[in-house]
């Protein structure tokens, strides 16, 4: 709650010790050196992710993106694991969906998002699910209609990111920007950097938690454009 995250990542290692058999503290640890923007050691660790046996684990969506953020290799080899099942469970498809995507396999990726859609309870996943295949094959006024027929009233960013992601998808940046600058003071910070695990969220427009990496010796040099994001 401090934003103290060059901490958090000294604790989720530490964690990784006591909890060998966990992918969700794994997740833990690989989404802290994203925020941090340690991407290379994000890199080899998303490998040892790959290469860890986690026994018989029913959902795999946990960490799956955020491997993929870092390596799209090692993604993709965790979307062949998670899509084996008969009957995936609808979290793994929305983030093969996206992981499919990443890897511009636009085909296969509509697919499953359909599965997912199928079997799916959320509809604010369902929409960027439709909203991010929309994007990918070029249907931009399709994309943009998704967006413009769905109420966001009910969600507030400092809460949930759905509109900003959806902003982002649709390449209206700007918008993006403007959607979470309220977020960037004290109170609200802490949710704005959590926004840091995705790779192609620039911290640059916001001052103050520019300022609060800076401090902690944390920059973000790297950041990654949404390859699927509808093209302006």
């Amino acid at each position: 709650m401090q934003l103290r995250l060059a901490d958090i990542v000294d604790l989720t290692r530490e964690r990784l010790q006591y909890h060998p058999g966990s992918r969700e503290i794994w997740s833990g640890h690989i989404t802290a050196l994203i925020v941090t923007s340690r991407f290379d050691e994000a890199r080899a660790f998303a490998r040892e992710i790959l290469d860890h046996d986690f026994g018989n684990d029913d959902q795999m969506a946990s960490g799956s993106t955020m491997v993929a953020r870092v390596d799209l290799e090692a993604g993709l080899a965790l979307v062949e694991q998670m899509l084996s099942p008969t009957s995936p469970v609808p979290a793994d498809l929305y983030q093969a969906h996206r992981i499919l995507l990443m890897a511009n396999r636009i085909a296969e990726a509509a697919e499953v998002g359909q599965r997912y859609i199928n079997a799916a309870t959320n509809p604010t996943w369902s929409l960027m699910v439709r909203i991010r295949q929309a994007c990918a094959e070029g249907r931009v006024d399709d994309a943009e209609q998704l967006y413009e027929d769905f109420d966001f009233s009910p969600f507030d960013p400092a809460n949930n990111n759905i509109q900003w992601l959806a902003l982002k998808t649709l390449g209206r940046n700007d918008e993006a920007v403007e959607l979470l600058r309220p977020l960037d003071r004290p109170e609200t910070l802490v949710r704005l950097g959590e926004l840091l695990s995705y790779t192609h969220f620039d911290p640059s427009p916001f001052p103050n938690l520019s300022r609060r990496l800076e401090e902690q010796g944390i920059m973000r040099r790297e950041i990654e454009p949404m390859n699927f994001a509808c093209e302006r």
